[in-house]
């Protein structure tokens, strides 16, 4: 169940964020029994079942990077501009909006366990969010900064190529025990620039896995040297015909 706290801590997290990637809070109010939160419409329903919903249980590559884009222009917002860590990414946690060119664009939602990047640099130690998408830095008890997001952002990806979660609990090991040393079987992933990317993003060492900013930037370079390729192909056929 959701706690008051975190309800509070929502829309005070809100207030402070203008982004297209981010859903919109037109009005917040309370009554004796309950907190209302009047918000944009995400008629898409959200990630989680957007990934389920096809034949193939999975995303295809483009329409991966496309919705990675928007997720990673979403986060980056959130870390470089308003210095506050998300904590519980994951798809559940993405609604999604269908513009009037029938493309799915991202909401992200659910601040109720976002937090201020502490002022002094410390890292963070309270154990929060899903466990299945916590990075192995929070689990570890080492300390955590932001890089918790793009370890779940990692995971997130890794569901839209696939269509199963990277960690799973098994008769053998909890999922804790599985995110902190088992393989990851980046080989199932095809697209090899994708897999090389998910790889960085589930970096287990935090001070080399990649930012969202650096992320954001390989994706947009990726999609517009495939779309060139495309647009040459498609005028070579072109002038076949």
């Amino acid at each position: 169940s959701i706690k008051p706290e975190e309800l509070i801590r929502e829309a005070n997290i809100n207030k402070q964020l203008n982004n297209k990637y981010i859903i919109k809070y037109y009005e917040i109010f309370e009554d004796i029994n309950f907190i209302y939160f009047v918000m944009e419409l995400g008629d898409g329903g959200d990630l989680f079942d957007f990934i389920t919903s096809g034949e193939q249980m999975c995303l295809s590559s483009d329409i991966t990077i496309d919705l990675l884009i928007q997720i990673l222009e979403a986060v980056d917002y959130l870390h470089s501009e308003k210095k506050i860590i998300h904590r519980d990414i994951k798809p559940e946690n993405f609604l999604i909006k269908i513009d009037e060119n029938n493309s799915p664009i991202i909401k992200i939602i659910d601040f109720g366990l976002s937090i201020n990047m502490p002022n002094d640099g410390q890292k963070l130690t309270e154990v929060i969010g899903t466990r299945k998408y916590a990075a192995p830095e929070m689990i570890l008890g080492y300390g955590y900064t932001e890089k918790i997001d793009e370890w779940a952002i990692g995971v997130v990806m890794f569901s839209m190529l696939t269509g199963y979660e990277p960690f799973r609990r098994t008769d053998v090991c909890p999922v804790e025990e599985n995110i902190v040393g088992a393989k990851i079987d980046f080989e199932i992933i095809e697209d090899l620039d994708l897999r090389a990317l998910n790889e960085r993003l589930l970096d287990r060492f935090e001070i080399s896995r990649i930012t969202c900013k650096e992320a954001l930037n390989y994706l947009k370079e990726l999609k517009q040297i495939r779309d060139m390729v495309y647009n040459d192909d498609y005028l070579k056929y072109q002038r076949q015909m």
